[in-house]
């Protein structure tokens, strides 16, 4: 069982909590998506969640555990893959960089080396394994990062971010992966903004906004959507209101579905007496109950 009970971080200097009174019990053979917006904390739930930062408050228990007082013991039973830009040897080829974090992992010389061949091939890497990893591309690099979170089987991935920058083979190919580990026993826990992949295989959604973590282990959907960030001139002042709309320090942000067009949406503006001067969206998930979306 991997379990947190009331954890909470807050960074040095930093007078907010990132989040706090985090409650989260996993069984073996489940697959949680941990979705939020960015800025949320999904990534330092995760760094917490192997040991990699000390909770300011709370416990968390792997197999029974202790992974605050015993990270080392703990990370034996985690594959991880958080920052793979950051975390390889730039010179080291991809199958270099593979063996030696194998060897981190205790496995002796051959078993290293069939362990090697085999994430490669799960990751799709054997025609890239002597390429430097500086000159591997980013969907490449992601890859690496989920064949050397997957070294020695652990019985639980923890993975940000992990279909980020890869090409829809590739993202298939994950996903696959994922579903045969949960099925074989094991946990993962995967952050993402492109949850449509592994919306079939959820167990349980966590959803972290505003410093709170709700889970729900219900049947639910994964909502795309996209965020529309506009700029106006002029500067709405904060009491402004214009329907469906959020005012921010720079003009107007408003979550819509993923297909659905923007064009009216700016016409509202217009209509109010804002031009938009600058237009960006980003990608967002959410997740609702499925009574709330099939109607």
């Amino acid at each position: 069982m991997f379990e947190l009970a009331d954890v909470s971080v807050r960074y040095p200097g930093v007078p907010d909590q990132v989040f706090s009174g985090v409650d989260l019990t996993l069984d073996e053979g489940t697959l949680m998506v941990l979705v939020g917006p960015n800025g949320a904390g999904k990534t330092t739930l995760l760094r917490a969640m192997c040991g990699l930062i000390r909770p300011t408050t709370g416990r968390i228990e792997l197999d029974g555990c202790d992974v605050v007082r015993h990270p080392d013991r703990a990370q034996r039973s985690l594959g991880v893959s958080l920052y793979p830009e950051r975390s390889f040897y730039f010179r080291l080829t991809a199958r270099q960089n593979l063996r030696y974090f194998a060897a981190l992992r205790g496995l002796g010389r051959r078993a290293a080396m069939s362990e090697v061949d085999r994430v490669l091939t799960v990751a799709g890497l054997e025609e890239h394994e002597s390429l430097p990893f500086m000159r591997l591309s980013l969907g490449l690099r992601k890859r690496l990062g989920f064949a050397r979170a997957l070294l020695g089987a652990p019985s639980t991935l923890l993975l940000d971010e992990p279909l980020a920058n890869l090409d829809a083979a590739s993202s298939a190919a994950v996903v696959e992966h994922l579903a045969s580990l949960r099925d074989a026993g094991h946990r993962v826990v995967l952050s993402t903004h492109e949850a449509s992949g592994v919306a079939s295989l959820v167990d349980v959604v966590g959803q972290l906004k505003d410093g709170r973590l709700t889970t729900t282990d219900e049947r639910t959907a994964l909502v795309l959507g996209k965020t529309v960030m506009v700029e106006t001139e002029p500067t709405p002042p904060p009491t402004a209101l214009v329907s469906g709309w959020s005012t921010t320090t720079y003009g107007f942000s408003q979550m819509i579905g993923a297909d659905d067009d923007i064009t009216p949406l700016l016409a509202s503006l217009g209509t109010a007496g804002f031009r938009a001067v600058r237009v960006g969206t980003r990608q967002e998930a959410s997740v609702l109950p499925v009574s709330e979306v099939l109607v």
